[in-house]
């Protein structure tokens, strides 16, 4: 009796996918952001978030893993700055509200960025960099308030790898956006004082 080879080869390409899958998943990265403000300064105002812009030419790419690999963004990098921005300034007391475009902002003070760079990079066996650039404006009624453009560098080892790429992503948005919104909060108390 003659026996089929059929099922075998299903078998094996079944587990060639399953293992191509789990490297391909090494490469996607989760874009979290950390839910704790520390020394927070109170805020009193009512904020409206605009939808960041990434100016990337590639927006889902986010740097190298390996010399064939490329780590891709699991959601979309201009919404999670964006978000970030959010959580600060409501985490520091302001009433937040978010808008799709700069049209549906309102009057009031106002907050839009680009995303102009996003770098993650693995360095070493067990050490990542990310380089991040966002640049950042506070307007109140069309006048602008501020305006800059915050880089930040973070290059560490990070033991438990699983989660290595998501959080050192996390650390080095939560660094430029920390400082963006300590620069807003005296702009926004200045106008407010007269």
């Amino acid at each position: 009796m003659k026996r089929s080879r059929f099922p075998v080869r299903i078998f094996g390409l079944a587990v060639l996918a399953l293992t191509l899958a789990g490297c391909a998943a090494q490469n996607v990265v989760p874009l979290t952001y950390p839910a704790t403000v520390d020394n927070a300064p109170w805020c009193r105002w009512d904020i409206t978030v605009v939808a960041f812009q990434d100016q990337r030419p590639a927006p889902k790419l986010l740097g190298t893993l390996d010399e064939q690999t490329s780590y891709v963004a699991g959601s979309d990098v201009a919404e999670w700055a964006t978000r970030a921005m959010f959580e600060e300034m409501k985490g520091r007391g302001c009433s937040c509200r978010y808008v799709a475009t700069a049209d549906n902002a309102g009057s009031g003070f106002v907050i839009t960025g680009e995303v102009q760079q996003v770098q993650l990079d693995k360095v070493g066996l067990s050490t990542w960099k990310t380089q991040m650039k966002v640049r950042y404006t506070l307007t109140r009624d069309g006048e602008q308030l501020y305006a800059a453009t915050h880089t930040g560098v973070v290059e560490k080892p990070i033991v438990l790898e699983r989660d290595a790429t998501s959080q050192i992503m996390a650390e080095g948005l939560q660094d430029i956006t920390v400082q963006a919104v300590q620069a807003m909060i005296p702009a926004m108390e200045k106008v407010k004082a007269f």
